[in-house]
């Protein structure tokens, strides 16, 4: 699927096809993958590891929408899809609102599913690591 929408990358597309492409398809299950290389399910119950692996996905998914942020000029002048670019084509002065509402619900799964693999983890540094580096300052 990777190779697939790399094809498709240059193509315009619309903004939904944009966020289950790239931000699901590839970067949501690459990061979701850490789950099976670190064999959760063998360390966890089923319940925990699929919990875990969901929020990676999640996880994955809103490193590619805050990616699409800091890549937006140049994903732009290169034609590279962007779901920010894709946005405003489809929606106009409303693009950041609703870059916003798909974002906080992405976050709000991935929350959902660390909650539900019943680890206690502080989800402000859950909640920071889409963000990583641009929110890290020397």
């Amino acid at each position: 699927s990777f190779t697939h929408f790399f094809l498709l990358e240059r193509k315009e597309l619309p903004p939904r096809k944009i966020f289950q492409i790239k931000e699901r398809g590839v970067s949501g299950v690459a990061t979701s993958m850490i789950a099976d290389i670190l064999c959760l399910q063998d360390t966890f119950n089923h319940k925990i590891a699929t919990n875990l692996k969901q929020a990676l996905y999640y996880l994955g998914s809103l490193t590619q929408f805050t990616d699409d942020l800091r890549d937006y000029s140049v994903d732009l002048a290169i034609g590279n899809a962007n779901l920010m670019a894709g946005l405003e084509t489809s929606f106009g002065r409303n693009a950041q609102e609703k870059f916003k509402q798909w974002y906080i619900s992405e976050e709000e799964k991935m929350l959902e599913a660390f909650q539900n693999s019943g680890l206690v983890l502080d989800t402000a540094i859950v909640r920071a690591i889409p963000w990583y580096p641009s929110l890290i300052r020397s």
